[in-house]
């Protein structure tokens, strides 16, 4: 007898204690809502404790059957920060270079250096003045093509670097562009493959209440 009583005081000790820890390992968190909220009505007039012990073993037994846990979606879900949707492209700024004044002074240069070297030619042929003239007047002409054509060359590579530029931007422009719809689509497949699990889930969950004696809306 005194043994008997002994072994009814552990049991009476450790069921209650097994029956927290199934509780604590099957039902969902309390604190935690998952997007499956079903509306269950005991057709079968079961007591709300029993519902809620049913409601826990469907709960582990859909989980099991289609691997997918809903409250653990929704707390994943709920720690993950939200991401903003950015609906136009980083703005770029202009970095265009500004063409370069054109130089001026060829001519004047052209010209001094050609009025000494007539001079020169002039005076071996006895008249410096006259020679100083013709020389200056043709290598102002000189000098003055010479400075056209540098000008020209500078104008040109200055365009040249715009358009690299403008090109540059436009692949920034594009390659943002880009990896914003890649994006967009990864979460879009993302939001489908959960829908298909949780779809799957809400079948078993429906079946298994079922089973029980429930109608599940």
């Amino acid at each position: 007898m005194k043994f008997t009583a002994k072994y009814s005081a552990i049991l009476g000790l450790i069921i209650p204690m097994l029956g927290t820890a199934y509780a604590q390992t099957s039902a969902p968190p309390a604190q935690v809502t998952s997007s499956y909220a079903p509306i269950v009505f005991p057709a079968k007039n079961q007591t709300p404790e029993q519902m809620d012990k049913d409601k826990a073993d469907c709960y582990a037994w859909a989980r099991q059957q289609t691997g997918y846990d809903p409250v653990a979606a929704s707390m994943q879900a709920q720690s993950q920060p939200s991401q903003q949707v950015i609906s136009q492209p980083p703005a770029t700024y202009s970095q265009s270079v500004p063409p370069p004044p054109p130089q001026q002074g060829g001519a004047v240069r052209g010209g001094a250096r050609g009025a000494a070297g007539g001079a020169a030619i002039g005076a071996i042929a006895g008249d410096a003045g006259k020679g100083a003239a013709i020389g200056a007047a043709s290598g102002g002409a000189i000098g003055g093509v010479r400075q056209r054509r540098a000008n020209e060359a500078q104008q040109q590579q200055a365009a040249a670097q715009q358009q690299a530029i403008a090109q540059q931007q436009a692949a920034q422009q594009q390659a943002a562009l880009n990896q914003q719809a890649a994006q967009q689509q990864a979460s879009a497949n993302q939001q489908a493959g959960n829908q298909q699990k949780l779809d799957a889930y809400k079948r078993a969950f429906e079946a298994c209440m079922e089973g029980k004696g429930y109608t599940v809306k």
